[in-house]
């Protein structure tokens, strides 16, 4: 039985929120190593310049494609990146 239910924002949120806190609790367990925290720091910059496209593939958007292209050959001069996030945040059909 296959579930195809989205998450809302709202609640994708709500996981970050509980997810990071949860992440930085592990970390500090282990025992806070600069790779850690290196690594940590990375996956948290990766996952903010990929954020047009990832909420762009979540509401599976027509563009997505183009979104994808854009944020990761442009996103780095944040002009692109905006544009990405702008053409993500609209609708799709």
């Amino acid at each position: 039985m296959k579930n195809n239910k989205k998450l809302s924002t709202k609640q994708t949120l709500k996981i970050a929120a509980i997810g990071l806190p949860a992440t930085l609790l592990g970390i500090l367990a282990i025992g806070s190593s600069n790779e850690m925290a290196a690594l940590l720091v990375f996956a948290i910059v990766c996952a903010a310049y990929f954020l047009p496209t990832i909420w762009a593939c979540k509401e599976n958007h027509h563009n997505k494609n183009s979104i994808a292209v854009i944020n990761f050959f442009l996103g780095w001069t944040f002009i692109g990146w905006v544009v990405a996030l702008a053409m993500a945040g609209t609708k799709s059909r």
